[in-house]
Parts: C-alpha cells; sequence; structure tokens
C-alpha cells in the first residue's frame, strides 16, 4: 500500500469481480472545509414570509385551540378537577398514616402538606374557572362548524373572555355594553 500526500492505492485479489484479479484502485482522500457567511441574508427567500407564515399558523392555532377549549370546556373541567381529586388522595393517606404512626419529620410533613395544598388548589380553581364561563360562550362553540366560524361570532369582549378563559388570565375591562359575547 503507497501513501502519496493522501492518494492511497489498494491491490485487491479475487475471482474476476470488477476489483478483483490483481486489478489496483487508486483512492484520493480530500477534506473541503467551507465556510459561507451570508450577512444574515438567506438565498432563495424572504425572512419576512417565514416569520408572517409561522405569525399565521400561531394565529391559526389558537384559534383553534381557543374554539375546541371552548366546546369542551366541561369535559377539561371534569377531568382537570379528577386529576386533582386523585393526586390529592395519596397526600391524605400518607397525613393519617403518619399521625397513626407518628414516623414523620418536619421536612415530610412539610412535603406532604404542599403537596394536598396544591391539588386542592388546583381543584377549586378549576371549579372557579368552570363556574366563570359563560353557558352562552360553550353553547355557541358547541354550534359553531369551524374555530373561524365560531370566532367571527364573538364580540371583542368574547374573544377576550375565551382568551382569558384559555390562559387563565381574566379580562378585567368591562366594554360599554357589560355582558354581550356573542355577535347577533
Amino acid at each position: 500500500m503507497a501513501n502519496d500526500n493522501n492518494r492511497q492505492s489498494i491491490r485487491v485479489r479475487g475471482d474476476g469481480n470488477v476489483v478483483g484479479s490483481n486489478n489496483v484502485v487508486n483512492s484520493r482522500r480530500e477534506e473541503h472545509h467551507h465556510h459561507h457567511h451570508h450577512g444574515g441574508s438567506s438565498k432563495g427567500g424572504n425572512s419576512g414570509d417565514d416569520a408572517a407564515g409561522i405569525g399565521f399558523g400561531i394565529l391559526g392555532a389558537a384559534l383553534v385551540i381557543g374554539w375546541f377549549f371552548m366546546r369542551h370546556a366541561e369535559e377539561i373541567y371534569f377531568y382537570i378537577k379528577l386529576g386533582a381529586l386523585a393526586s390529592a388522595v395519596p397526600f391524605v393517606a400518607v397525613l393519617i398514616l403518619a399521625y397513626f404512626w407518628n414516623s414523620f419529620d418536619n421536612r415530610q410533613l412539610t412535603a406532604t402538606i404542599f403537596g394536598f395544598a396544591l391539588s386542592t388548589i388546583t381543584f377549586f380553581l378549576a371549579q372557579y374557572g368552570q363556574d366563570s364561563l359563560d353557558p352562552r360562550l360553550i353553547q355557541f362553540s358547541q354550534q359553531a362548524r369551524d374555530a373561524w366560524s365560531f370566532w367571527k361570532g364573538l364580540t371583542e369582549h368574547g374573544q377576550h373572555v375565551v382568551i382569558g378563559s384559555l390562559t387563565a388570565f381574566r379580562y378585567t375591562q368591562v366594554p360599554q355594553q357589560c355582558g354581550t359575547l356573542l355577535i347577533s
């Protein structure tokens, strides 16, 4: 085998195949390092179009998620409350066992009470969220054939209520026509 400046020759013996029968195969290994800097612009497209497409995609997803959330709000809140109750059961069991066996140190007791408190708070927040939803919004979302018709049928206040319900932020600014959620 010869090596001449990254050039290698290899002799292969075989039975008449492409490389065999004392044929010599020359290979040359070359490494090229290219560093291209385009000054922040990309070839073949406009980055502004990409950002607009991503923005419209996010907006469309938010509309669909808001409609889906309102359409299934009763079920969503039911399962959140069920999960909160189910997560509270082990904490209650540990507290009862610790009371009878008196085998708790302060750190374990604090963690158990903290977990139980989080479960309880989650349950009551879900109940508050469900109680504060306007039934007209839920009914309208179930009657709407798609997210776009649902969103177009809401007033600006109704849109804020949907977004606030979805993100757990309450819309505090009261419009002039208080309580108007849907466009007639």
